[in-house]
C-alpha cells in the first residue's frame, strides 16, 4: 500500500501537525488546494523539500520516511554482513571438527573456550530393539495428530485455531 508522508512539521513551531496542515503554510500538506495538487506541481515539506509518494505501511509516531529508509537500509546491509560471518563461522567450525576428537576442546590462554560436540537425538526404532516390550507397551499414548487435523479445518476457521507468535521482520518479495 502506498501512503503518502504524513504529519509535516510546523516551521513556526517545530511541531508535528497531525492533520497534514501546517499553520504557517496552509499550501503544504491537505491544506493544498485540490487544482494546484492536479496541477503536477510537485508537494514540498516546510523546508522546501518534495514530499514523495513511498512505499511504506504506516510509521510509528515520531518515525520520518528517512529514519525509516535508513533503518531500512542498514538492516539490508547487516543481513549481508550477518550471512557472510555465519558461512565464515561454518567453515571454521568444519575445519575445528576435522582436526578435534569428538569431545575434545579448544584452549586459548589455558581455558577452553571451544569443544567439539555431538548432538545425540532420541531414536524409538533404537529403543524398541534396546528396550523390553513391556516398558514400550506402558509409554503408548492416544494422541492427536495436529498436522491432520490442520488438514481438516476449513480455511475460514484456521485462525481461530492459531495462537499469535512473534512478530518480526521478514524479507519482502520473492
Amino acid at each position: 500500500m502506498k501512503v503518502r508522508r504524513r504529519g509535516l512539521r510546523d516551521s513556526t513551531t517545530g511541531r508535528r501537525d497531525r492533520t497534514g496542515l501546517c499553520q504557517s503554510r496552509p499550501d503544504l500538506g491537505r491544506g493544498l488546494p485540490e487544482a494546484a495538487r492536479a496541477s503536477g506541481r510537485p508537494r514540498r515539506d516546510d523546508q522546501g523539500r518534495d514530499v514523495e509518494e513511498l512505499a511504506v505501511t504506516t510509521p510509528r509516531e515520531g518515525d520520518t520516511v528517512n529514519d525509516i529508509e535508513t533503518l531500512a537500509r542498514r538492516r539490508l546491509a547487516l543481513v549481508e554482513q550477518k550471512e557472510s560471518l555465519e558461512a565464515s563461522i561454518a567453515d571454521i567450525d568444519t575445519q575445528l571438527v576435522d582436526a578435534i576428537e569428538v569431545g575434545g576442546t579448544v584452549d586459548l590462554d589455558g581455558a577452553p573456550v571451544f569443544r567439539v560436540a555431538q548432538k545425540r537425538t532420541f531414536s524409538l526404532e533404537l529403543a524398541r530393539e534396546v528396550l523390553p516390550p513391556e516398558v514400550i507397551k506402558s509409554a503408548e499414548t492416544v494422541t492427536v495428530d495436529e498436522k491432520a487435523l490442520k488438514a481438516m479445518i476449513p480455511p475460514a476457521l484456521l485462525p481461530a485455531c492459531q495462537k499469535p507468535g512473534k512478530i518480526f521482520v521478514s524479507k519482502a518479495g520473492k
